[in-house]
């Protein structure tokens, strides 16, 4: 990727390439000029928060699955089933 110098705070900013794009706006108005980036930016959290938590779903044990047979062996009945 590329990185701009900032003039103050001595941090790095992307300004091209993937980290770019996987890094947030910086204000409203970046939104507005350049609504890829912050489309593909919501894209990338939301991706991320998807498979993190089916992850944590599938490794923790509480998947739909996981629960039922929990149900099923604490013999536990619900009405309709």
């Amino acid at each position: 990727g590329q990185w701009q110098e900032m003039d103050f705070g001595g941090q790095s900013i992307p300004v091209g390439g993937l980290a770019y794009y996987i890094s947030p706006p910086s204000s409203f108005s970046d939104i507005w000029e350049d609504p890829i980036h912050a489309l593909i930016y919501v894209f990338f959290v939301l991706g991320s928060c998807a498979l993190f938590s089916k992850t944590w779903i599938e490794v923790s044990g509480s998947s739909p699955r996981d629960v039922a047979k929990q149900l099923r062996d604490q013999q536990m009945m619900f009405k309709g089933h």
